[in-house]
């Protein structure tokens, strides 16, 4: 059971993120893994049946595998990351009790999983995802709020392929200023570098990093050959009654811009801990209103 030490916790009150090594095993990971194999695996059989792609690429590894694809369809794979992986095995993987035990220190008991979960196959050729806080991301209201991002790579990261950097101490400068460029990417007024030193955070695959709302990262970029796989997974308190309104503000803000945007907020941890059958229907549900809205 992975549990967050006393040391790791004073780092991420002091840096604004802490990382645990060795949190999740790879038999931890392969469901999931399998997951993202399946959804490569069925696209491009897709691909290849309508003759956009010559092969299936099926005898390759699973970092090159999706690259291949990728690059002989020019990208236009189909996959929607987020919905075509929303599966049991996702579940199994936001509430695995080495990640609930990790953040119990961090946000109490009750958890709230956001919804918000993101797979990043990054891609060989990627360059730098820019530096930028979440909440540059959510909305100006989450600024109050506490939203822990647990980053959980499929496989080895590096300087190499993508791994990510950190500015340790960030999260306690506020929401700094941002706009969105061409690529709808969130780019900093002012250079953060100019106010922190940079670190690079290489990982093992399923080592788990927490990092708050308000601390800056970016990747770096993937200079390799193979896809830099990973999932970032989001979570909150519950809103409790003693919460400043301006945090719970925060939350009606986030949870109900989330839910528009099709994510499924539930209850990861705690006595009212939402079951499987019950995730499985509330999510059909908010896609299928979401169409007709």
């Amino acid at each position: 059971m992975t549990i967050l030490t006393v040391e790791a916790r004073q780092l991420y009150e002091s840096n604004g993120y802490a990382i645990i090594p060795g949190g999740l095993s790879l038999t931890d990971l392969a469901p999931m893994r399998g997951v993202l194999q399946r959804v490569v695996d069925d696209a491009a059989e897709r691909l290849h049946a309508a003759g956009d792609i010559s092969s299936t690429y099926e005898e390759v590894a699973f970092e090159q595998r999706f690259p291949l694809v990728s690059d002989a369809c020019d990208g236009k794979s189909g996959i929607h990351w987020e919905h075509d992986v929303f599966t049991r095995e996702l579940y199994e993987l936001a509430t695995h009790p080495a990640i609930l035990e990790a953040i119990k220190p961090l946000l109490g008991e009750d958890i709230i999983f956001n919804g918000d979960f993101h797979i990043r196959p990054k891609l060989p050729g990627s360059s730098y995802f820019p530096w930028h806080q979440d909440s540059q991301y959510y909305g100006q209201p989450t600024e109050t709020m506490h939203i822990i991002t647990v980053w959980v790579p499929f496989v080895n990261v590096h300087e190499r392929n993508g791994c990510l950097s950190m500015l340790p101490g960030s999260h306690r400068w506020g929401l700094m200023e941002s706009a969105r460029d061409e690529k709808r990417e969130m780019r900093p007024a002012v250079d953060p570098e100019t106010r922190g030193r940079q670190v690079v955070e290489p990982m093992q695959a399923g080592d788990l990093m927490l990092f708050h709302n308000l601390t800056y990262h970016q990747s770096l970029p993937n200079p390799s050959d193979g896809a830099r796989w990973s999932v970032d997974l989001r979570y909150s308190a519950a809103p409790r009654k003693d919460m400043p309104e301006t945090e719970q503000e925060g939350y009606r803000f986030f949870l109900d811009k989330l839910r528009g945007l099709g994510f499924l907020t539930f209850t990861a941890s705690g006595a009212n801990k939402t079951p499987w059958a019950e995730v499985e229907r509330n999510y059909a549900e908010l896609r299928e209103s979401l169409k007709r809205s």
